[in-house]
């Protein structure tokens, strides 16, 4: 039966506009007739783009890392999480690797201020180059970033890693202070059967790094 009451609403839509897209928010009153059902609406229509722009941004930041724009060590970990659920109800296994830029202080040293930082944007670029749709990239510390594999045979992971290292080492990064040969080290573990949590997962491919 339809509510006699007058009963608030409030709701956000998305739409296309000439200038892209727009988002919309609507808060207005429900008015019911004598049978109950709706008779009227009476509401107010605002543009609310700049702040559901601004909470996208929030919530992308809360997430991502700001330096390389992949995932920060806190979603790697929820990834990581979330798939060994995933593994475990489908019977599948798959795999986390940790990849660690070598001398990156020295780098820094050697070739001048945000040196590294642009050593490690591009680490990160390259490793994605790599990766499959179904696989996951984030930075798990300074120097290291991390990917889980999502669908991986253990022969396959060292095949993996050498793909990785190559992608690194096979041609020299631009830096503002000049070109720089960087190289990485690889630690891997199988998973779900090589660790009992991500958390352990994450600790056991750094203590796996070659």
């Amino acid at each position: 039966e339809e509510s006699q009451k007058d009963t608030a609403f409030e709701f956000e839509f998305e739409a296309a506009s000439a200038m892209g897209s727009a988002f919309f928010e609507i808060r207005g009153v429900r008015m019911p007739g004598p049978q109950g059902k709706a008779e009227r609406l009476s509401g107010v229509l605002r543009v609310v783009t700049e702040k559901a722009r601004e909470a996208q941004r929030l919530t992308y930041l809360a997430m991502r890392d700001e330096l390389t724009g992949h995932l920060n060590r806190t979603s790697l970990r929820t990834e990581l999480s979330d798939m060994f659920e995933k593994a475990k109800s489908e019977q599948r296994t798959f795999a986390y690797l940790v990849a660690s830029i070598d001398r990156l202080a020295t780098i820094n040293e050697a070739y001048g201020f945000g040196a590294a930082d642009e050593v490690i944007v591009a680490v990160g670029e390259r490793l994605a180059g790599t990766l499959r749709e179904t696989d996951v990239i984030g930075r798990s510390a300074g120097n290291k970033l991390g990917i889980v594999l999502g669908s991986c045979k253990e022969r396959e992971i060292a095949l993996v890693a050498e793909r990785l290292r190559a992608a690194v080492r096979n041609e020299v990064i631009s830096t503002r202070g000049g070109t720089v040969a960087a190289t990485i080290s690889v630690g891997a573990i199988w998973l779900p059967s090589g660790a009992a949590s991500s958390q352990e997962a994450m600790l056991r491919a750094e203590e796996a790094l070659d």
